[in-house]
């Protein structure tokens, strides 16, 4: 399906729209047939620049299918370039959430806090990674993508630089937060830029391997944290996270834009006319492990990790890409955006299954690796959950205002990240670790049943909606 808007629409009609294999509604347009030699000279010489953009159709749309400034038709090793970078990023700031946590102890023994009080600098950071994109979606819709990441970037390294050099806890927690806040266009962005450069059937594979990034740095945070704490301070977890930003942004000065709006209206100022305008855990550990020796253990969710990304690419070859190639043999544009949810709806069943198997083994004397490979189908679920939803989301609303899609998702979804920290430790002191972590299970069973219910029931909800989506 494909979201389209009058400003986006090219002045072409749906039987024309439906030429040209390969191509989506978007993207799709009738070459324009060749003008005569006097009539292009006679254009050359005309002045354009108080004639409405609607009168020129090369500059409101890619002037054909093989147009090179599309970023669809750039070449393979550019586009993966672009979609690493982003997933870099996106690696970096996740990087800095689980990387604070072997931390805490250092930092109650420097500032003379509580664990609830340490633990405050992690809630911000998430805070400000939920509420980040509601400032850097809009924006990248506005001005572009790249521009959001060579701005936000030095920002965020600038606050994590102060973050590691603070000598007060009040300090500390203030860098903590604008570091989340301007370390977060990466992960809304990161997805619009995904599907900038990739036709729908070919995306779920790109993202499958873009959105693991994200869901890595969470793994490998506590494994350097647990040994730069111990062996370091806890200063050097935020050297870390600077050392990994620094080198994504000096790798990101190669990227060009890929938003297609801010693309025609570069190419429409070049030829002197004005565009339309732009579309305004940390529990005392019951087998005494060490920090480094924690850290370790969250390499469990990294092969979940891994095991999402190879089940989302299986799922888009074997289910997704059999109903897109139906939909299109019955004339169809392709299938509906509910059949992205295909992960999702099997991936939810992996979050309770490893939440009720880490319940019942981590503290019954079990040997330790019992409960740590609970994590695996735990992290497996999360990511197919994610991975699922976030093409559902791209889909319904379209490359050009899925970033702001994501965003508003993100909000919750960091803001329930930060607040749990908070009472999850008092939680597993009075309920221990079995009811604990089976009260989120039973939460999660709850909750399995949403993707199925968007499955069924999708395009009656996707009716209702007062923004543009797909039907």
């Amino acid at each position: 399906m494909s979201n389209r808007t009058s400003s986006d629409a090219p002045a072409t009609s749906r039987e024309d729209l439906e030429k040209g294999p390969g191509f989506d509604g978007q993207d799709r347009v009738t070459p324009q047939a060749p003008s005569p030699p006097d009539e292009g000279k006679l254009e050359e010489k005309t002045d354009t620049s108080n004639t409405p953009a609607s009168s020129h159709p090369n500059l409101t749309d890619w002037n054909s299918p093989d147009d090179p400034d599309n970023p669809h038709n750039w070449g393979i090793g550019r586009k993966i370039y672009h979609v690493i970078v982003p997933g870099l990023f996106g690696f970096a700031v996740t990087f800095g959430t689980s990387v604070y946590t072997p931390a805490t102890a250092d930092i109650m023994r420097t500032f003379h806090i509580s664990r609830t009080a340490a633990l405050v600098g992690l809630t911000v950071y998430t805070l400000g990674l939920g509420f980040g994109p509601v400032f850097s979606a809009p924006l990248s819709e506005r001005y572009g993508r790249k521009i959001v990441y060579i701005a936000s970037s030095p920002i965020f390294m600038l606050f994590t630089l102060g973050a590691g050099f603070s000598h007060s806890f009040a300090s500390l927690v203030v860098c903590r937060f604008f570091a989340g806040l301007t370390g977060s266009p990466a992960l809304a962005v990161g997805a619009g830029t995904a599907a900038d450069l990739f036709l729908p059937r070919q995306r779920a594979v790109v993202s499958s391997l873009f959105l693991a990034a994200p869901f890595a740095g969470p793994s490998l945070g506590p494994v350097i944290g647990g040994f730069a704490a111990q062996y370091k301070g806890w200063r050097w977890t935020q050297w870390c996270m600077l050392f990994i930003s620094l080198t994504v942004f000096l790798m990101a000065f190669g990227m060009r834009e890929t938003y297609k709006p801010i693309l025609l209206a570069r190419r429409a100022k070049k030829h002197g006319i004005t565009p339309p305008a732009a579309m305004t855990p940390s529990t005392p550990p019951p087998y005494l492990f060490s920090a480094s020796q924690t850290g370790l253990i969250f390499l469990a969710i990294g092969l979940g990790v891994l095991l999402a990304s190879c089940t989302g690419i299986l799922v888009d070859r074997k289910m997704y890409q059999a109903r897109h190639h139906a939909a299109l043999a019955q004339g169809l544009k392709g299938a509906p955006p509910e059949h992205r949810l295909y992960a999702a709806m099997i991936g939810s069943w992996g979050i309770p299954v490893g939440l009720f198997w880490m319940a019942w083994t981590a503290d019954r004397g079990v040997h330790w690796i019992v409960p740590v490979l609970a994590t695996v189908p735990f992290a497996w679920g999360n990511l197919c959950l994610f991975q699922g939803s976030v093409l559902y989301l791209i889909d319904v609303y379209g490359p050009l205002n899925g970033a702001s899609a994501i965003a508003a998702n993100g909000i919750l979804r960091y803001t329930l990240g930060a607040v749990f920290p908070l009472f999850t430790v008092q939680m597993y002191h009075k309920l221990g670790t079995g009811w604990a972590t089976s009260l989120l299970g039973f939460l999660s069973v709850l909750m399995l049943p949403i993707p199925w219910v968007f499955f069924k029931w999708g395009p009656k909800i996707r009716k209702r909606s007062r923004y543009p989506v797909a039907m």
